[in-house]
């Protein structure tokens, strides 16, 4: 493969953004690393259109917030494969997500390929060539780049405006292009949400805790998270999530209670105290000022157990409609509709499941298995898709 510029000095690049202004849309990926900063460390931008493939050494050039501007431009369609790094990366730059984006992982998924394939096995299936990804573990920071490494990034977007064209053509014949786009937007959407708002709660281990140990993990969680952004390094090279739910658990009231637990006999003294300081504050809210708890009830045992049957009706409608069930619904998702079908079935609090498109694939026939309108039966053991699902008669 022939080889392409790499644009080291913000001249260069600014000419390449006229380019891709006059070009009309064009693709893009990224190299980054992540082991050794608090942010990715974006280390290499690959641009192609239809005419042009370039390189942009980002450590060279770091200032693009011009780039990021044509990214998140709503009448410049921009190309990409499993964009959500590349999402963030814009939204640091311009405080907004991709304006007319195609993600052509996501997009393949509504075709009935699984989701999320990675991008040599997708350029396979819908082209047919067959890529030669070998340099996935370098490392993109140091330099100078080797000719393997620059035709790895430039092939990571040579072929995206044909996979684009092949997916649309397809998307048009199913009549699904407005699934994407509205799946599209949900995810931004929620991208965005989740940047401003992160999910605290989530830290592996955080379900069991009680209110008050909940408060105290929010607390240190955003203590790390600061501390992090500040020395600019890795949230769990600053404390692990284990550790930051063993001190919420134990609530340790004083430096001697803390250095008992393990992972902080050695801790430097002003990250002992800083700690402390956020069990205190959080030992010191109000009931009322607690977190909500994540601790299962009845309820989410119930949604547990019928969800292991939904999971078997999603999975078979799914295929039905060929369509990867992973991009339709999580576990979740099910657990979530069957809370709502059992709590009464608000109107203005419709689940995932029953919303847009995904109403459209399964939500008829989810609601249907929790009225009692359908059976389930095993039709055939040796099959990918064992199950017989059929409505009951009702008179």
């Amino acid at each position: 493969m022939a080889q392409h510029p790499v644009l080291t000095n913000a001249h260069d690049v600014a000419d390449l953004c006229r380019h891709i202004r006059d070009a009309g849309s064009f693709a893009l990926d990224t190299e980054f690393v992540t082991e050794n900063t608090y942010t990715p460390e974006l280390s290499l931008v690959q641009i192609a259109t239809p005419d042009r493939i370039a390189v942009i050494d980002s450590i060279a050039v770091p200032e693009l917030d011009e780039l990021w501007d044509l990214v998140a431009d709503p009448n410049l369609p921009v190309i990409m494969h499993g964009a959500e790094q590349e999402e963030r990366f814009c939204w640091d730059a311009t405080g907004r997500m991709p304006g007319a984006l195609f993600d052509v992982q996501l997009a393949v998924a509504f075709t009935g390929l699984r989701y999320p394939m990675n991008y040599s096995a997708l350029v396979g299936s819908v082209l047919g060539i067959q890529m030669h990804q070998n340099q996935t573990r370098t490392d993109w920071t140091r330099r100078p780049l080797s000719p393997a490494q620059l035709e790895y990034a430039a092939e990571d977007v040579e072929h995206l405006h044909a996979v684009r064209d092949r997916i649309v053509a397809q998307l048009q014949e199913l009549g699904r292009e407005d699934w994407l786009q509205e799946e599209r937007d949900r995810k931004l959407d929620s991208l965005a949400h989740d940047i401003e708002n992160p999910r605290w709660w989530r830290v592996s281990g955080a379900q069991g805790l009680s209110r008050r140990s909940l408060a105290a993990l929010r607390e240190v969680y955003f203590w790390r998270e600061s501390l992090a952004e500040r020395r600019d390094m890795p949230r769990k090279r600053v404390l692990r999530d284990d550790l930051i739910v063993s001190v919420a658990s134990a609530l340790p009231e004083n430096v001697d209670a803390l250095r008992r637990l393990r992972g902080y006999e050695k801790r430097k003294d002003r990250d002992i105290q800083e700690i402390l300081d956020c069990v205190h504050d959080a030992l010191e809210l109000t009931d009322e000022e607690l977190p909500a708890s994540r601790r299962p009830h009845r309820e989410q045992s119930l949604a547990r157990m019928l969800g292991l049957l939904m999971e078997a009706v999603l999975d078979e409608t799914c295929a039905d409609q060929e369509i990867d069930t992973s991009l339709v619904g999580t576990a979740s998702d099910l657990r979530d509709l069957i809370r709502w079908h059992l709590g009464g079935r608000s109107a203005n609090e419709r689940p995932t499941l029953m919303q847009g498109w995904r109403a459209l694939v399964c939500g008829d026939i989810l609601e249907a298995v929790l009225a009692g309108d359908v059976t389930v039966s095993v039709a055939d053991p040796t099959s990918d898709h064992p199950l017989r699902i059929q409505r009951r008669d009702v008179d």
